[in-house]
């Protein structure tokens, strides 16, 4: 199962300074969504600590350098060389900050930042700003660069929404993407509204045996990595792809699905420790349809806890015509 924490890797640390990192795609209104939000309402140095603004991205819409200084805030527009390591630890040396607040380029790809963050520095809050006019067609046209934004975030913010739009389209994006943030609408007269909108699952997860449809599977995979005590002692049933190798022993193999995440390049097979009693042989990319109880404990596959499948009928049955991997959208 994959690790569900983007950053663990940047947190094996204790951080001084705690970092609020805005993002968007171009002229979302990051700029804006920062002075209006964290500048505009910053008291003073001395309640706040030493705080720094690192500008990755010119827009339209121009800081007040003067004024933010005025306030105890030092501020820096960095070009796409200046996010490295050395620099920004160059900056966090220098000044000590207790609070970095970062507008990055939204047409770098996230790693960018992740790999120039300096030790001191850990990340509080992903804050992502997108444009309700334009957000559609630019996930149609740069999914990429939205799925990498979204996915981190602890929180995304609509602005420039009617009062009377449909935002089921908006809501949706998001829900494709990751269940674990929040959405807030901004509308035109200013006013934000939470998201309230209920997401069900695509299958009953309170039926006697859960039936997982074949486009339903990504569904399944991110819920149960999520959200896997929910699924304990719960019996399934779905297609899925073996993968065995002698390690894995004969009563124990994997069993999942090619996910599209965003798109055909970062395509992986995902799956889950199915056992069994030995008594079938699989090898790798043999598709079977499993009926199977979910036990939620520690083996080996995992390196720690997770869901195990004990099969109760394993029937094969020949690939799928058609291509088999599955995604987060129809």
């Amino acid at each position: 199962m994959p690790n569900t924490d983007q950053n663990q890797a940047y947190q094996q640390y204790e951080p001084t300074c705690g970092v609020i990192l805005v993002l968007g795609l171009l002229e979302a209104g990051k700029t804006t969504f920062i002075q209006n939000t964290f500048i505009k309402h910053y008291k003073s140095q001395k309640d706040n600590g030493k705080t720094c603004l690192l500008v990755f991205e010119e827009g339209e819409e121009e800081y007040d350098d003067a004024a933010i200084k005025n306030l105890g805030i030092d501020v820096y527009h960095l070009e796409q060389s200046d996010c490295n390591f050395t620099k920004l630890s160059l900056i966090e040396q220098t000044g000590k900050y207790d609070r970095a607040i970062v507008e990055l380029n939204g047409m770098w790809n996230m790693d960018t930042f992740w790999d120039a963050l300096p030790n001191e520095w850990g990340v509080e809050r992903v804050i992502t700003i997108l444009n309700s006019e334009t957000i559609i067609a630019e996930n149609a046209n740069m999914r990429q660069l939205v799925f990498d934004k979204v996915s981190t975030s602890d929180l995304v913010a609509f602005n420039r929404v009617k009062k009377d739009a449909d935002k089921m389209p908006l809501h949706k994006l998001i829900r494709q993407i990751t269940r674990n943030c929040e959405i807030v609408y901004q509308l035109t007269d200013n006013t934000v509204v939470e998201d309230d909108i209920v997401d069900p699952l695509p299958y009953d997860i309170n039926a006697d045996i859960i039936n997982i449809e074949n486009r339903d599977f990504a569904y399944f995979y991110r819920d149960m990595v999520e959200n896997m005590n929910n699924y304990n002692n719960k019996k399934v049933k779905f297609l899925g792809l073996i993968g065995w190798d002698a390690s894995l022993g004969n009563n124990t193999a994997i069993i999942g699905r090619h996910i599209m995440t965003c798109c055909e390049a970062d395509t992986k097979y995902s799956g889950f420790v199915l056992t069994h009693d030995g008594k079938m042989k699989f090898k790798t990319g043999t598709w079977a349809i499993v009926t199977a109880k979910i036990e939620i404990k520690k083996h080996y596959a995992y390196d720690g806890v997770g869901p195990v499948f004990v099969a109760e009928k394993i029937e094969l049955t020949p690939p799928l015509p058609k291509e088999e991997m599955v995604t987060y959208f129809y």
